[in-house]
């Protein structure tokens, strides 16, 4: 998968040796395409484990005096665009004191230089609204975290599937996230709608600002703050039925995108390979 909406030349050239290539979605077989890969491209999805992500977890035992909790989670990377969710957080929620926002992260940074990063974007105004949580955990605790939380945020400048946002959906979580390659497309239904309790920011495809050989001389999608802080605040005020809807939007993310299904849909291929090779 990738991120943006192309493939760099060696990853070109490594797709085309291969008898056919997989990728997770369809945004990602138009980038492959793009690119120069001319072997066949299939669409193959990843899917959840949804014995784990569900709206009946236990949620864990939050201990602090806020009262709505936005959390996030991605690596500690400028894709995930932390700079854009601290500074809408901080110019939305900077005055109400009893609004959180939890930041689930790894990151190959030292806590000092996480800091002093999120100081440079937003200076002191949210230190005792924020809270980053930084390193590997069992998969129970981090559901923990999503449950303890009222909705999930994720201005992403670009995902190849959308775990993250998928899983707090299958959670029951409202979800605020850009409308971008991934999960502007597996948090829809088949009619192109947003499923229930998903809130998409608006976005504009600009040019990567990353130096890096795989985002090499492409794009991704930059979310609008304006609008973010709109989504958020609108889960925040609505939450009553945005909780609600995000309960519907469980139960068909969680049929939809199910490791079950994406192991069905892996059998289906290997059965196709299988005869055509035969």
């Amino acid at each position: 998968m990738i991120e943006v909406d192309k493939i760099c030349d060696r990853w070109v050239r490594a797709c085309n040796r291969m008898d056919e290539v997989w990728v997770p979605t369809q945004m990602n077989k138009e980038a492959f395409v793009a690119s120069g890969v001319n072997v066949r491209v299939r669409v193959v999805p990843l899917g959840i484990d949804t014995s784990q992500f569900r709206p009946t977890f236990l949620s864990m035992v939050a201990h602090d005096d806020f009262k709505f909790r936005f959390v996030a989670s991605g690596y500690w990377q400028l894709r995930k665009r932390w700079d854009l969710l601290m500074i809408a957080f901080a110019e939305e929620f900077g005055e109400q004191k009893d609004v959180g926002l939890i930041c689930k992260t790894v990151s190959e940074q030292g806590p000092e230089e996480v800091t002093s990063q999120v100081h440079s974007w937003v200076g002191h105004r949210i230190d005792d609204q924020v809270a980053i949580i930084e390193g590997g955990f069992p998969w129970w605790e981090y559901v923990g975290i999503l449950r303890a939380c009222h909705a999930f945020v994720l201005p992403t400048s670009g995902e190849g599937w959308g775990c993250p946002p998928v899983q707090a959906l299958a959670c029951g979580l409202p979800v605020i996230v850009t409308d971008c390659q991934g999960p502007g497309e597996v948090l829809r239904g088949e009619g192109g709608e947003p499923l229930p309790g998903v809130r998409f920011v608006a976005a504009e495809l600009a040019p990567t600002g990353v130096q890096h050989e795989y985002y090499e001389g492409s794009n991704w999608w930059v979310p609008d703050v304006v609008d973010l802080r709109a989504a958020m605040r609108e889960v925040y005020e609505n939450y009553q039925e945005w909780g609600l809807a995000a309960q519907r939007g469980s139960e068909i993310v969680r049929e939809l995108r199910s490791a079950t299904s994406a192991a069905r849909a892996v059998k289906e291929e290997l059965t196709r390979i299988y005869r055509e090779e035969c």
